[in-house]
């Protein structure tokens, strides 16, 4: 009896260590997004503003992206952009982030950001994108990202009151992808 609890002991130690190392594991790729966010509000540039629009720009064939990208966008406002945040619609939205296609490793030179309620979208284009990024870079542990910073300066009077998804459409002007992020504009 006392060689059999021995080890059914040592089996559920075994079983543990391999959860907890699986879990950390898991964890660790989890976060690896999350560790660029950084923890203080970006220094803005002054950038034009643009409009959000029901119309995808010109000048992207195709807006139904494929999957492939990664990113963010960490502040609205100057606020860290958690789940919902909201904005008055009479108001200028400014938002930043950072962004990459995940399919070849670049930084795209195009980044339309997308408001999506699952019924109607309304996209604008950063106006600055390529920005030095370096805790993006060592975060991940790819050089791509040292340049994935964007920034966008946005009208959303034309948008009317709801609960968007924020999602991306990326371009490095070979190929086109898409992601949605788990985060929603509350427009007000």
């Amino acid at each position: 009896m006392k060689k059999t609890t021995f080890m059914v002991t040592g089996l559920m130690m075994v079983l543990f260590a391999t959860a907890v190392g699986c879990k950390k594991k898991e964890s660790a790729v989890q976060t690896q997004s999350t560790a660029v966010q950084k923890q203080t509000p970006p220094v803005r540039e002054k950038i034009p503003t643009v409009t959000f629009s029901a119309a995808a720009p010109s000048g992207l064939p195709n807006v139904s992206a494929v999957p492939g990208g990664n990113g963010d966008v960490e502040w609205i406002n100057d606020a860290q952009a958690k789940g919902d945040t909201k904005v008055n619609r009479k108001d200028l939205v400014s938002m930043t982030g950072w962004a990459v296609n995940n399919q070849n490793g670049t930084v795209p030179s195009t980044v339309l950001i997308q408001l999506n309620t699952g019924t109607m979208s309304f996209y604008a284009l950063a106006t600055k994108t390529r920005q030095k990024r370096p805790d993006s870079a060592n975060a991940t542990n790819n050089p791509a990202l040292a340049d994935s910073a964007w920034q966008l300066d946005a009208d959303i009077s034309s948008v009317p009151p709801g609960k968007y998804l924020i999602g991306f459409i990326l371009s490095d002007g070979a190929s086109i992808v898409g992601f949605d992020t788990t985060k929603y504009l509350v427009v007000e």
